[in-house]
């Protein structure tokens, strides 16, 4: 259950990223893809931890998964980005967190299969009633009967889901053979060569060099913060549930980004009522009770896979 109590840590973190990702885009940087670049490029600081961790050469089948989990990942990001600057932040996260583990459970069994390392039955009945549960809790926590649904906000949200989770898969099958630090740090090479791809855009060109010279530090404080500091430390202690997780877990894992949801809310809802200036959503009565029966939903999700371990 150590998997379990990381991955429920490191959604903890990321419910704060999310909030300051979507002050960075609503005030600092407010093009999804300048922010996406910086991410990416970022992310090639682990190799500093390179001559202390035994970094060397991968067989050429888990160095290009691992690549692709990069590359993947922050595609990801990308849409995920869109996503915040147009829409609520706790309806963004919650979206694609509902779609995210059905994702994952499907594309398990696809690239287990085709890379032979899925087991024939990854969930046991009560492992996976505990799945169906956090599931079900993390659409509800982000369904609202009176928001439309719009084909744009659909598309930005499968497609993070999807490129999310097909990180996460690739993640997990390459920490199958190869060990934590030196299948990270090449994930993290993956995503910078992404982070990269982004500059051949003109656009992108201008906005990222033309901020850079008008950064302040102020702004930052504050990208360090939340990218130099938070992401990296809920990124490292997300990477290490997946580790050691079992493969069936990781989309359990997945599905308990519900408790981030939890956090999220809490913080939105104190958030949007003592600084209404800094972030302000919708948060009607019956929105909060809706909220409260699918945090409920979850939490007895997450009871039913705790007692399969007890």
């Amino acid at each position: 259950m150590t998997w379990v109590l990381i991955g429920v840590f490191s959604y903890l973190i990321s419910a704060f990223v999310s909030l300051l990702d979507k002050f960075v885009l609503k005030t600092l940087i407010p093009e999804p893809k300048v922010y996406t670049f910086y991410v990416g490029i970022l992310g090639i600081l682990v190799l500093f931890l390179a001559p202390f961790v035994g970094f060397s050469m991968m067989p050429i089948k888990e160095l290009l998964l691992a690549l692709l989990a990069g590359v993947v990942f922050i595609i990801g990001l990308f849409f995920f980005y869109s996503g915040f600057k147009k829409y609520e932040v706790s309806r963004v996260v919650s979206a694609v967190g509902g779609l995210g583990p059905i994702f994952t459970f499907l594309l398990i069994i696809l690239i287990g299969n085709l890379l032979k390392t899925t087991e024939t039955s990854i969930f046991t009945n009560q492992q996976f009633l505990a799945f169906l549960l956090l599931v079900l809790g993390s659409f509800l926590i982000s369904y609202e009967l009176d928001k439309k649904i719009t084909p744009r906000s659909f598309f930005i949200s499968v497609a993070a889901a999807f490129f999310f989770s097909l990180s996460i898969v690739l993640t997990k099958n390459v920490f199958l053979t190869q060990p934590f630090w030196n299948a990270l740090i090449w994930i993290k090479i993956g995503g910078f060569l992404a982070g990269i791809m982004f500059i051949f855009f003109k656009e992108v060109q201008d906005e990222v060099f033309g901020y850079a010279k008008s950064i302040s530090k102020k702004s930052a404080g504050v990208l360090f913060l939340n990218q130099g500091i938070l992401s990296v430390f809920a990124g490292l202690l997300s990477n290490w549930a997946i580790f050691l997780a079992p493969m069936g877990g990781v989309a359990i894992l997945n599905s308990l980004q519900g408790v981030q949801y939890l956090f999220l809310f809490v913080l939105t809802l104190f958030l949007s009522f003592y600084f209404p200036g800094f972030l302000k959503e919708k948060i009607a009565r019956k929105i909060v009770l809706q909220k409260i029966a699918a945090i409920l939903i979850i939490i007895f999700g997450i009871v039913f896979l705790y007692l399969k371990f007890l």
